[in-house]
């Protein structure tokens, strides 16, 4: 039985261009640093910088949760403040991981076979998109209009490694969560 890639599941704003041409070095070059700059701020703002449920907490963890309760206060403040001056498109339902992108498209939807870059903006808000390039594979239409997949072409730099990082350890959290529940 073939075990199934770890998904990283979310709710997130996502918009998608249509591009003319695969990107060159240098313009894939730029994306990766781009990308790994958005990543290392999702590690460090989201809820992937903790260890997993069921840890002893000591002192010094209690410290560190109370300090990040104040961090995590201060950037939904700041992101309430974004969002509201940000015009971001609308929150859909996104699936990252095995090297695929899965989202929930509205009526306009890109053609299978095309090349697009998606700009894909993390919660908790960070201002600056993920922007990931994918070749589309399908479109299945469905009454909110089509499930969108496609395959992503990472260049295999610090960005696809975080992107990997992030994606398990959030599968690795999900799964805690439901052993737990």
């Amino acid at each position: 039985m073939e075990q199934q890639a770890p998904l990283l599941h979310l709710a997130a704003p996502l918009n998608w261009t249509a591009l003319r041409a695969e990107p060159d070095a240098m313009q894939r070059s730029r994306l990766s640093d781009s990308n790994s700059h958005v990543l290392q701020l999702y590690m460090l703002l989201g809820d992937q910088a903790g260890e997993t449920p069921g840890e002893e907490a000591d002192t010094a963890k209690l410290e560190l949760q109370r300090l990040e309760t104040k961090v995590d206060y201060l950037v939904d403040l700041v992101s309430r403040v974004a969002i509201q001056h940000l015009p971001l498109p609308p929150a859909t339902t996104v699936q990252l991981g095995g090297g695929r992108v899965q989202w929930q498209a509205g009526a306009a939807v890109p053609a299978i076979g095309s090349l697009v870059r998606i700009d894909l903006f993390l919660p908790p808000i960070i201002t600056q998109a993920l922007q990931l390039v994918a070749s589309i594979d399908s479109v299945t239409p469905d009454a909110a209009g089509a499930v969108v997949v496609g395959r992503l072409q990472l260049g295999g730099g610090s960005d696809a490694d975080l992107l990997d990082k992030i994606i398990f350890r959030c599968h690795r959290r999900e799964v805690a969560r439901r052993r737990q529940s």
